[in-house]
């Protein structure tokens, strides 16, 4: 299984304080590379500019561009091109898969699954998933969307709604930002289970399993997957109460899900996850071993 990082994102800095560390990815490939699991590591390339426009309008490009958004303090014009190369990591990764050079891909800074078409939002920039999405779908494929972040992936659902062979879900706290994803949207192929305040794995199991029948009727190609480690139960910003256990067993559903329904095609992203220093990196790597058992079913 292929990982896809580079130090350079240690750079991604939204401020003093800021609960968004990339250290946290760092402390991913450190926990992989000990463990002996760490094979082809790639170092992502930007994306372009045409890229980023399949889902992000010009004047919001040029307002990263210059380095001032609500969404993080100061000047910083650093930020795009970071987002850029995230989403150009993403991208890079569906290309491969699509193309059967690598069948699964993690990367841990992707999946900014917040960012809208004109603004950056819950810490997220450009949004890499509905990028790779679109780019897939032009390319012949149909792409289901899988999201357990403890957060609603609305700006992938917002950007995908209608998007022909393009289907999403997300499992989420309903109680917390962005508040929204509350009901299933059918006529546009976005389904949603918001669970309650610190609502245990066997909730986001139970509702994983129900996404997966809908994803098994749409027939996908591909899995694009929002690992979001900010359900376990020590997360200061999830107000879930997983278990790293649980996040393992879903690894083991979307995995057998993918090589059941697309060959095994499965590109994640780390979505949140807000314990830089040891939950966060320990879910991360519970669910890469999980995936990285290639073929084999528990």
């Amino acid at each position: 299984m292929q990982i896809v990082h580079t130090a350079e994102y240690l750079n991604y800095d939204l401020g003093p304080g800021h609960p968004t560390r990339p250290v946290r990815a760092e402390n991913l490939v450190r926990l992989v590379s000990d463990a002996g699991l760490l094979g082809d590591l790639a170092a992502p390339v930007s994306a372009t500019y045409d890229e980023l426009r399949l889902v992000h309008s010009e004047d919001y490009i040029a307002q990263v561009v210059s380095g001032w958004h609500d969404e993080w303090e100061g000047h910083r014009p650093f930020l795009h091109d970071l987002a850029s190369l995230i989403v150009g990591g993403t991208l890079a990764a569906a290309r491969r898969i699509r193309d059967s050079e690598v069948r699964r891909v993690f990367h841990p800074m992707g999946a900014k699954h917040h960012a809208q078409r004109g603004t950056a939002s819950g810490f997220c920039i450009y949004n890499d998933m509905a990028i790779a999405a679109s780019v897939l779908v032009e390319d012949g494929m149909r792409v289901l969307y899988v999201d357990w972040d403890a957060h609603h992936g609305d700006g992938v659902e917002f950007l995908l709604a209608g998007v022909p062979n393009t289907l999403t879900g997300s499992i989420h706290n309903g109680t917390i930002f962005p508040g929204t994803g509350r009901e299933h949207r059918p006529d546009v192929n976005a389904y949603n289970w918001p669970l309650a305040y610190n609502a245990e794995g066997p909730a986001m199991l139970a509702a994983l399993d129900e996404l997966l029948d809908i994803g098994a009727d749409f027939d996908p190609d591909i899995v694009l997957l929002a690992a979001g480690a900010d359900g376990h139960r020590q997360d200061p910003l999830g107000g879930l109460g997983y278990e790293v256990t649980d996040f393992a067993k879903a690894a083991r559903k979307v995995s057998d899900f993918s090589y059941d329904h697309c060959a095994g095609r499965l590109l994640v992203g780390g979505a949140g996850g807000y314990r830089a220093d040891d939950v966060t990196p320990q879910v991360w790597f519970e669910v890469y071993k999980t995936l990285a058992t290639d073929g084999v079913r528990q």
